[in-house]
């Protein structure tokens, strides 16, 4: 495989191709992997709407029915109901991890075990998340096929 980069091109925006023979499992993983990078979240903050990247997003945790998308720098919030949230993002690094929060696993740095036969998930702004039980093994086959 090899891999060239062309800088200084007139386009806005970077524009991917791949040429390959015949599509693989490989160039599925790699097509999935830069497809995660396109899809954005509408969060309103202030009163203003954005349009959140979600290799931004840390997590996304629901509180009173109210739906939060926590970034390094800043915390929005999100209209749309958490389930419908995990649907639209089901092929990027999010994982449901409790029944109101889901985890960017591309932010995660260390798990260990938590009362309840529960895990404790630390991600890279040092907060610690707690990983229900019936979550577990969602969270492990996303970190191996990550």
């Amino acid at each position: 495989m090899k891999l060239q980069i062309e800088e200084g091109t007139a386009d806005k925006e970077p524009i991917v191709i791949i040429k390959c023979n015949a599509i693989d499992e490989n160039i599925k993983k790699i097509s999935e992997y830069i497809k995660q990078y396109m899809v954005k979240i509408s969060c309103i903050k202030d009163g203003k709407t954005f349009q959140v990247p979600i290799d931004l997003v840390l997590y996304i945790d629901t509180v009173d029915n109210r739906t939060f998308v926590y970034c390094a720098n800043e915390v929005y919030e999100c209209k749309q109901k958490l389930i419908y949230v995990e649907k639209e993002l089901e092929h990027t690094p999010m994982v449901r991890i409790s029944k109101n929060c889901l985890l960017n696993v591309s932010y995660l740095k260390s798990v260990e075990p938590f009362l309840n036969h529960r895990m404790k998930a630390q991600i890279s702004n040092g907060e610690w998340l707690v990983v229900s039980r019936k979550y577990i093994s969602t969270l492990k086959d996303k970190i191996m096929s990550k």
